[in-house]
């Protein structure tokens, strides 16, 4: 658990490469913990490595079936960015405290075509942050791939953000 801890600090301090070192060698530590997986899978999404993302984002779900709402952002994410914006909004459906996952249901929303869901959830969003902005808040992202950047901010916008 130490290494997964260090693995997500050092991914949001920006130093990708570190990070899945960290996530490799906890997962060699403990090849079934569930957290794990799952944080590593976020943190090869951040890394632009969605087919990798994906194998252990299904098997932190396959191991923890009634999956914490993290595991649902994290498939949910994946699911965007490989454009299954369906399937991203069915998982983000099923979390249980949603305040966190309203930008990028609005995203996926938008995507879809789907323009009144999508401005019901940037408005749930900007009521819980009413002073958030697009370039401050991508700057914080530690993502390796601009082109995902890009097409999350393209998504945003879509769906009404600023």
């Amino acid at each position: 658990n130490g290494h997964r801890v260090l693995a997500r600090a050092v991914l949001y301090r920006g130093d990708l490469d570190r990070s899945l070192e960290f996530f490799a060698t906890a997962e060699g530590l403990a090849p079934h913990f569930a957290d794990t997986l799952a944080d590593f899978a976020d943190a090869l999404m951040h890394y632009s490595r969605a087919d990798a993302a994906r194998g252990k984002i299904d098997l932190a779900l396959a191991l923890n079936p009634i999956p914490p709402d993290m595991y649902l952002w994290v498939a949910a994410g994946i699911d965007f960015f490989q454009e299954n914006f369906t399937g991203a909004l069915e998982k983000l459906r099923r979390v249980r405290e949603p305040e966190q996952v309203y930008r990028l249901m609005a995203a996926s929303a938008a995507m879809l075509g789907d323009d009144k869901a999508a401005r019901t959830y940037r408005d749930l969003a900007l009521r819980i942050d009413p002073t958030f902005e697009i370039r401050t808040w991508i700057q914080r992202l530690p993502d390796r791939n601009d082109e995902n950047l890009r097409f999350y901010v393209a998504a945003l916008k879509r769906a009404g953000f600023h």
